[in-house]
């Protein structure tokens, strides 16, 4: 990729996979890989006796746009959380 000029997009974080299905299925096989799970958090507790002695939390996302940001400065297509696939994702 070459950028003329400055790129208008930075990633804190992007992973990138690509699938084969080359590499699972057929006369050169040499996975038996066929599952992809993006990301897994897992929190345990234990031994919290106190009633509300303990707050979790998910995701969080924050935005902001200030100071001097004009209402219409975000535009229709931003989103906090995208959960897309292709056909047949739920």
């Amino acid at each position: 990729m070459i950028f003329v000029g400055a790129s208008d997009k930075i990633f804190a974080e992007n992973e990138y996979m690509v699938a084969d299905g080359s590499r699972v299925i057929g006369d050169k096989a040499v996975s038996v890989v066929n599952k992809y799970e993006r990301e897994e958090f897992d929190s345990r507790a234990k031994n919290w006796i106190k009633p509300h002695s303990l707050s979790f939390h998910g995701w969080t996302t924050s935005f902001e746009c200030r100071p001097n940001c004009d209402p219409r400065a975000v535009s229709e297509d931003s989103y906090a959380y995208l959960a897309n696939g292709a056909d047949g994702l739920p």
